[in-house]
């Protein structure tokens, strides 16, 4: 048997290396409690939801102990979650309607004053990402203070992306969590990194508000 039959339409596919989806905090609650106020009941389904909470496109994935990353696509406004359990604290990134991506910070309630903070602590550093095995799915970072370069480098003369608006937030010592919108909107990323192990996991909303997980392990170039 030749094995390769297994992927031969993943050659050049952005997720083929997407993670398992964790299920270890589904169907759990966790009261929030934002910045300026608001609270949120963050409900996620349980793992044997029904199919209405199946086509919310909840999605769930680890990045190390107490951090997850958890989507929720097919809404008028997809959002990302970042759930720091360890310290209780949550990040939330809300696609704007005009593009990008509105980052709210908070606790679990009753976890105390602490809070991520968006950083530029990634800036002067490049990065390059492997999510895939064709050249289109692997996508040179380069770091400034509050944009970054995109070149796909084993591309036909090392194509460029365009990254209209980025951010990065701090989640804890070696993990950060980057907001990007790609090509005018047509891309819109949450990537969570942990540059202790240099792998990532993500979330790409697509124009249909659709989401999609993605990973995959880089190399510090510079």
């Amino acid at each position: 048997m030749d094995l390769r039959c297994f992927s031969s339409d993943m050659s050049g596919d952005l997720y083929r290396y997407a993670a398992p989806e964790s299920f270890e905090i589904l169907g759990k609650e966790f009261p929030v409690v934002f910045d300026g106020g608001e609270r949120v009941l963050l409900k996620l389904p349980a793992a044997d939801a029904s199919n209405a909470d199946a086509e919310r496109g909840v999605r769930c994935a680890k990045i190390a102990d107490n951090v997850w990353l958890v989507a929720f696509g097919n809404s008028e406004l997809p959002a990302a979650y970042v759930l720091d359990l360890g310290a209780g604290l949550v990040t939330r990134a809300v696609m704007s309607s005009n593009g990008g991506f509105a980052l709210s910070f908070g606790a679990i309630e009753n976890a105390g004053d602490a809070r991520h903070a968006v950083t530029d602590e990634l800036a002067g550093n490049t990065v390059e990402w492997t999510f895939g095995v064709g050249e289109s799915s692997v996508i040179r970072v380069s770091y400034g203070d509050s944009a970054v370069e995109l070149t796909r480098p084993r591309a036909p003369d090392a194509q460029k992306l365009t990254a209209t608006s980025f951010r990065a937030v701090k989640i804890t010592e070696t993990i950060y969590l980057q907001t990007v919108v790609v090509a005018d909107g047509k891309a819109n990323v949450c990537l969570l990194s942990d540059f202790s192990r240099v792998l990532c996991i993500g979330c790409v909303f697509g124009l249909d508000n659709a989401v999609r997980m993605i990973a995959g392990y880089g190399v510090v170039t510079e």
